[in-house]
């Protein structure tokens, strides 16, 4: 999945997960067992075709997810800051919540291109401000207080679509 840049794993039952170490011995021992020409099939065989599979058949879940979405026809991405957070319905509202989605879009479909806008939401503590960025942001939403130059947050940024700075 180059959105999560991770091996992704679909086992039997249609659980999909991050690919595991140990994952290349149970599909050895599988082919061993099913295939009896490939009874005596070195495990590393096994991982140079999983990367191969993996490199020539790349995943992105977040393109897909935007690729699943289907239109309404009603308009919102205008008035989302309004209706969400009951922001005065103005100009400048609009222009924010609505550059502000196009802009997580083109992340997704732009992968390190410019968009140096942050979304600042300041409201009473309970008003589900990071609640709704959850929502918003799914699996691709996380909440840290940890600072920019901290040596582990580039690591946050990959995987994940909102970063929300809390308190």
């Amino acid at each position: 999945d180059t959105f999560l840049q991770a091996y992704i794993y679909h086992e039997p039952g249609g659980i999909i997960r991050e690919l595991h170490d140990s994952d290349e011995i149970t599909i050895t021992r599988e082919i061993s067992i099913k295939y009896k020409p490939f009874a005596m099939v070195n495990p590393a065989v096994i991982r140079a075709a999983l990367m191969e599979v993996a490199r020539t058949h790349p995943t992105d879940c977040a393109r897909d997810f935007l690729n699943s979405l289907k239109w309404d026809g009603v308009p919102r991405i205008d008035t989302w800051l309004c209706s969400t957070y009951n922001v005065e319905d103005n100009t400048y509202h609009r222009a924010v919540g609505s550059n502000w989605i196009k802009g997580l879009a083109r992340r997704v479909w732009e992968p390190g291109c410019k968009f140096d806008y942050v979304l600042v939401l300041e409201g009473k503590q309970g008003t589900r401000k990071s609640t709704s960025l959850g929502v918003l942001g799914g699996a691709w939403h996380v909440e840290t207080t940890a600072s920019p130059d901290n040596k582990d947050f580039l690591m946050l940024l990959q995987g994940n679509l909102i970063i929300e700075f809390s308190e």
